[in-house]
């Protein structure tokens, strides 16, 4: 039996690089770089989550979610509008302290 294939798209990468750059709680930069664009997240001086955005629109960004500390099925609701930033950084913060 073969590795799930991610459900997060190129689409949904985008989407959610841009919902984080039209944020104002959190500073993004998207970074195009030669073979994926890099998506780096911070909060003052805390670095919250980088990932890539490949050029591939069919290939799965599978990796996102683990960046992001969220499941899959929250990093699909955050690029839906369905989980605020607000919401991410409170489970992003719950997380990363558990796993210190």
């Amino acid at each position: 039996m073969g590795k799930k294939q991610s459900l997060i798209k190129q689409k949904e990468a985008r989407e959610i690089a841009d919902k984080l750059e039209k944020d104002s709680s959190v500073q993004t930069s998207i970074r195009t770089g030669r073979g994926h664009d890099i998506v780096t997240v911070r909060r003052d001086t805390e670095l919250l989550a980088t990932f890539g955005i490949r050029r591939s629109k069919s290939e799965g960004h599978g990796y996102i979610p683990k960046s992001m500390h969220l499941s899959e099925r929250q990093t699909l609701d955050f690029a839906r509008c369905s989980i605020t930033v607000t919401e991410w950084l409170n489970v992003y913060h719950k997380r990363s302290q558990s796993h210190a």
